[in-house]
Parts: structure tokens; C-alpha cells; sequence
């Protein structure tokens, strides 16, 4: 009809939705799930993870455009073909069920970066990511009080994430709420300032008080040390922000002693030292209770040994393939357990099913499956992740350092870089940690009305022009007050 504007649904706009619609669907429906049955929750997990990877394997090779990423992605595939089939004589198939495994790090990153590539685009995503983050940020309160009510927490308090997920969580509120301060800190104004103007998102910070997750101590003391301006009076303003951070372990240290305040097996009292050390490396039984599951490549199902432990199991899995040239460099190929899945895995998995099941850890499985050629893979995607070629894009410091030290501690506790809903948030906010400059094309959404807003999906952003006067006066408003 004359004088009616025909609706057009472009790539940019359908590669957004999709990662909104990822966001949605893998961040809330597992608590959905979990309140039928756990058969049910692995049943559905397995087959959507599944349907998810396969999507982000086809989309991300599509939209790979960038020279960095494809050395990012061609590099990975080549060797870890090399690694499988050639040096480990495993079949193709075990090298292609192995890629699911890396999905999340390998297919996300063009997916993401072809998301934020105009202005255009930038506009419509980083609102309609900052809306949903805001929202999942509020729905952990409820999912876990729930949790804690029903099940007593522990590994089931995982909020939106559902079962086993209480880690991953855990990093997500901390990350998130972390994020959306520095997005409304006024560096005009003090420290204290910031956080009582805020205090909201410090507050959602409670739910991570009601799992047994330890390594929330480190997230919260990154939380409130990297909101310090890392600039020349940094170390001057430690002296407000130590007190700081003891207050809030205090606090978090009462609750969460009143409520694990004991192991629940061995009725031992946990935040002590002789805790912790079986924690993290086990004891003396426990360490002959590994060897002989070594030994006999079997053990008991509900066997999670310490982290400690697998690590030092770590060089008898390497030493085991001495026959194979070169094993600590090629590692044992990709595909040990077929992905995430825990059926049908490969040779090795099944071996060593003592080691597999339970706690995994990023670093030790690139170790493993990719050997020291995985770890130097890592290390330069990582690096790639957070430069960002143009110098004039400008840099998220304390961001960015929060981000690393995320990184640094999913290196050594779980395997969240495998997750594609933790991944799709890492990547973006790395993203914008080395173009800080794209947030102030428009300013900061409002949370009252982010709530109700569906994710954003109803937003009043256009894929239009964006004002070139506007980025302008909010460029000069930071370089002031910087």
C-alpha cells in the first residue's frame, strides 16, 4: 500500500535475535525443566545443546569474516584434526563430536562480532543484551530461594541455570552486576557515592549466598577491587576499598557459614584450613581411592575427586600414551566425551570415566585433548578477544581486568568457557571492554523499565542512522571526566 513502510528483517537484525533468543532459551529454561524431574532436564539438556552447537557450528562459519577469527577457528580445526585422526589414529567422527566441546569459543566469537559490527547494529544489540542481562540478574533471586527452599542448595542451587550449575551462576551474578555498575558509575562522584546510588545491584549480589560455591570469596573480592579507577590514585584508594571488601566478606562469611556453615557428609566445620586443604587436594584415602580406580579404570558413580587430585592424575593419563610421539604437545585428541555428553564416549573417556565425571577443568581438558599446541591456541584467543585493532575505540580497564581475572579462575575451577550461555556473555562483554567507546553512541538504559521490557524485544531502537551529533557530546562528557 502507497505510504507504508514494507517490513524488512535483515541478516544483522536475525543474527541479533538469534543470540538474544540463545540468551533466553539456555539461560531460564533449565530451572523450568528441573521443576518436572532430573531424567527429564538430561534428556531435554542433551538433545537442545545439541540443536544449539550444530546452529552456532553452521551460523558461525557463515558470518566468519574477520581475519583474526578465522585464525582463530581455522588454526583450532587443523590441529585438532591433526591431533585425532593422524597422531592419535581416532576416527573423523570423534574429531567432529570433539568440536562440540569448543563450540561456544570457536563459532560464537564471529557471531557476536558480526552482531556488533555497524553502528547500527551495536545500537540495537548492546541495549537489548544490557536489558536482558539486567532482568536475568533479578531472576536468580527467586530461582534460588526456590532452590534453597526445595532442594537445601549445594549443587542444585544453580538459579536459572538448573541442576549443577551453582559455580557457573555464581560467576554470572558477579560478572553481571559488575558490569551494569561500571555502566551507571559517575567518576565525578566517590567511591561510596557510586555504591549507595547503586546499591540495588549490590544487593542482587545475595542469591551467590545461598549455594555452597566457594570460589564466590574470590568473585566478590574482584567485584569490589576492580570498581576502583585503576589510575594514578589507585593505590589511594585501596584504603577505602580494603575495608570495603572486609565488610563484605564478613557478611558473606555470616551467611554462609549459618547456612553450610558444615560439610554435609562429614559433618566437619568448612572454611577452616584442614577444610580446605581436603577440598582442594583430598587426603591420603582419598588418593588411594584414585589410584586404585586407576588402576582398575573403575570406580564408584558418585566419586568426584578433588581438584587437586585430578591434576596430579593429570601426568599418568599423558605418561599411559608414551607409544605416541610427541603426546604432551598433541595431546589425546578432541572427542574424549563426545562433547558434553556422557554417552557413548570415546576409548579414553570410558578408561578414565573416574576422572571425567564430576568436576572438569578448562585448562586440564585442553591439556588432555589438545595438548601444550591447545593451551598457546588459548592463550592467543583470549588475547584477540580483548584487543581491538583500533586504538581509537577506547579501553575498559577495570572491565577488562575483572574479566581476566574471571578467566583466570574458570582456567583452574570448571569448564564455563564451554558453556555457550557463559560464553556468549564473556564475549560480549570482553567485546565491549576493548570498545568502550561504543556504549556512549547512546546512553544508558533505565532498569525501572528494563524489567518489563521482555529482554528489550519490544525496544525503540532503530537499525537506522545513529546521531553523529549525540556520540559527539557523549565522547567529550567521558574524555572530562577521565
Amino acid at each position: 500500500m502507497p505510504g507504508q513502510r514494507q517490513f524488512y528483517l535483515g541478516k544483522g537484525k536475525l543474527a541479533i535475535y538469534w543470540l538474544i533468543f540463545t540468551f533466553w532459551m539456555l539461560g531460564f529454561y533449565p530451572f523450568l525443566v528441573q521443576l518436572g524431574s532430573f531424567q527429564m532436564f538430561e534428556t531435554i539438556d542433551g538433545r537442545l545443546m545439541l540443536f544449539f552447537e550444530g546452529i552456532y557450528i553452521v551460523v558461525g562459519l557463515i558470518l566468519l569474516s574477520d581475519r583474526r577469527d578465522k585464525i582463530v577457528v581455522f588454526s583450532f580445526m587443523i590441529m585438532s584434526l591433526i591431533s585425532t585422526v593422524i597422531v592419535n589414529a581416532r576416527p573423523v567422527t570423534d574429531w567432529i563430536a570433539g568440536l562440540r566441546f569448543y563450540c561456544p569459543m570457536l563459532f560464537l566469537l564471529p557471531v557476536i562480532r558480526y552482531a556488533t559490527a555497524t553502528v547500527a547494529r551495536r545500537e540495537f544489540f548492546i541495549e537489548l543484551m544490557d536489558r536482558s542481562l539486567y532482568i536475568f540478574l533479578w531472576a536468580q533471586a527467586p530461582c534460588m530461594l526456590f532452590q534453597y527452599y526445595y532442594y537445601g542448595g549445594w549443587d542444585y542451587g544453580g538459579g536459572s541455570l538448573g541442576f549443577y550449575q551453582s559455580g557457573v551462576v555464581s560467576e554470572l551474578i558477579y560478572t553481571v552486576s559488575f558490569y551494569l555498575m561500571l555502566r551507571r558509575w559517575q567518576p565525578e562522584h566517590g567511591y561510596f557515592w557510586n555504591i549507595l546510588r547503586n546499591w540495588l545491584l549490590v544487593f542482587l549480589l545475595f542469591p551467590t549466598f545461598l549455594n555452597e560455591t566457594k570460589a564466590s570469596f574470590i568473585f566478590l573480592v574482584l567485584y569490589f577491587l576492580f570498581l576502583t579507577p585503576i589510575n594514578r590514585k589507585f593505590l589511594r584508594s585501596m584504603l577505602i576499598v580494603v575495608p570495603m571488601i572486609a565488610v563484605a566478606i564478613f557478611v558473606f562469611n555470616y551467611f554462609y557459614m549459618n547456612l553450610y556453615g558444615k560439610n554435609s557428609d562429614t559433618g566437619e566445620e568448612v572454611l577452616t584450613e584442614e577444610y580446605f586443604n581436603f577440598y582442594v587436594i583430598g587426603d591420603d584415602s582419598s588418593l588411594d581411592l584414585m589410584e586404585m580406580a586407576y588402576e582398575n579404570s573403575d570406580v564408584d558413580e558418585d566419586q568426584d575427586f578433588q581438584r587437586g587430585l585430578k591434576w596430579a592424575a593429570l601426568p599418568w593419563l599423558m605418561d599411559d600414551k608414551d607409544d605416541s610421539p610427541g603426546i604432551w604437545f598433541w595431546g589425546n585428541g578432541t572427542g574424549i566425551l563426545k562433547g558434553h555428553s556422557d554417552e557413548n564416549p570415546s576409548e579414553m573417556g570410558a578408561e578414565y570415566k573416574w576422572l571425567f565425571q564430576g568436576t572438569q577443568m578448562t585448562l586440564e581438558m585442553l591439556i588432555l585433548e589438545c595438548g601444550i599446541w591447545g593451551v598457546v591456541w588459548f592463550i592467543f584467543t583470549m588475547t584477540m578477544l580483548f584487543r581491538s585493532g583500533n586504538r581509537h575505540t577506547g579501553r575498559q580497564r577495570q572491565l577488562t581486568c575483572y574479566l581476566i581475572g574471571l578467566l583466570v579462575a574458570v582456567l583452574f575451577y570448571n569448564t564455563s568457557m564451554n558453556i555457550i550461555f557463559f560464553c556468549l556473555i564473556f564475549y560480549y562483554l570482553a567485546f565491549l571492554c576493548a570498545h568502550w567507546n561504543f556504549i556512549l553512541e547512546f546512553r544508558n538504559i533505565d532498569p525501572k523499565r528494563s524489567i518489563w521490557s521482555m529482554g528489550g524485544l519490544f525496544t525503540n531502537v532503530r537499525l537506522g542512522n545513529t546521531r553523529p551529533e549525540q556520540i559527539q557530546i557523549l565522547k567529550h562528557e567521558n574524555t572530562d571526566r577521565q
